[in-house]
């Protein structure tokens, strides 16, 4: 059975916020004018560059698209184009489709940026 939507939106954010306690994250709407395509999860996590990158801290905009593993669970619209504009300016733009993907995101995240895990 597949893992309903509203769930791996929900590890989405429980992953994000793993990584950061000051990860700044929303979920933007596609109703009453907002932007359509846009993925589910817009976050910003604090970076911190090495000594050899002056020392000083920036945020990498991250966009993640949840979906559920159902067979007819895909991108449509204008959501392929976005995730392909956060990549190509520099982001980091996934699409997740459950509780495990969350997870996969996560570290792949940290291996990326060179995180630490924020310890519970």
């Amino acid at each position: 059975m597949a893992q309903p939507e509203d769930k791996t939106k929900k590890a989405v954010k429980a992953a994000l916020l793993e990584l950061s306690p000051i990860v700044y994250q929303f979920m933007p709407s596609a109703a009453f004018g907002g932007r359509k395509g846009v993925p589910d999860h817009i976050a910003c996590l604090p970076v911190v560059i090495t000594q050899e990158m002056v020392g000083q801290t920036f945020g990498a905009f991250i966009g993640v698209e949840s979906k559920t593993l159902a067979k007819n669970s895909k991108l449509h619209g204008l959501q392929p184009l976005n995730l392909a504009q956060i990549t190509a300016a520099g982001g980091f733009a996934q699409v997740v489709y459950s509780k495990a993907g969350a997870e996969i995101m996560k570290q792949q995240l940290v291996e990326r940026y060179k995180l630490c895990q924020v310890q519970k």
